[in-house]
């Protein structure tokens, strides 16, 4: 059985996310102010697959093309999943926000991260 990715949007805006060419979901963004404030809200599990051919709206062993979109931003990522190091069957964590992104592994070891390619609207 395939393992996920786990997306979580770290802002307080709903993050529409397009995953190697397809859309693959919404995430919202931090809950209302008060006590839910900085609380994640679910998370977007998208399965992994083995191939790219395979990944549109889902990620690969490899790299994947993101486009991350906010209402005030939209960025572009690749974030690589080294399939060497991360067995298919593996859930992993993406944090995503309009200047960086974190890939986290199941003991909470961050496994990759990067730079995005924010363009402000």
């Amino acid at each position: 059985m395939a393992g996920f990715v786990y997306v979580h949007n770290v802002t307080g805006q709903v993050l529409e996310l397009v995953l190697n060419g397809s859309g693959a979901g919404n995430v919202a963004g931090w809950g209302p102010r008060g006590e839910e404030q900085y609380r994640f809200a679910a998370p977007l599990a998208l399965e992994r697959v083995p191939n790219a051919r395979d990944a549109k709206g889902r990620f690969a062993n490899g790299a994947n093309q993101l486009v991350l979109r906010w209402p005030d931003v939209t960025a572009r990522a690749t974030v690589t999943i080294d399939a060497s190091q991360n067995q298919i069957t593996s859930d992993l964590v993406l944090l995503a926000s309009p200047t960086r992104w974190y890939l986290v592994n199941g003991q909470g070891n961050e496994i990759a991260s990067g730079a995005t390619e924010p363009s402000w609207d």
